[in-house]
């Protein structure tokens, strides 16, 4: 899994729709406009965010090939969120 964070180096493509990513930061009625770069930087957090859940899961139980829901919830439940990152 390290060789795909290591790709993500000098990357300048998303894996997410930007666009998709865009409207769900315009949800908060606060948000008025949102910069190019600042939709991208969420999209590459939310990738490696992804992978880091992803590794964690595999790393318990390196035998599994198939990552359910239940497999990322349970890993989630183990980090603690304040109020405001929610």
């Amino acid at each position: 899994m390290s060789g795909d964070l290591d790709s993500l180096d000098g990357d300048n493509a998303s894996r997410f729709r930007i666009g998709t990513i865009k409207k769900i930061m315009k949800i908060d009625d606060e948000v008025e406009l949102i910069a190019q770069d600042a939709v991208f930087t969420v999209s590459k957090a939310t990738e490696l965010f992804i992978m880091s859940l992803v590794r964690d899961v595999l790393s318990a139980n390196p035998a599994k090939k198939i990552i359910d829901n239940n497999d990322m919830y349970c890993n989630v439940q183990k980090y603690e969120f304040s109020d405001e990152m929610i």
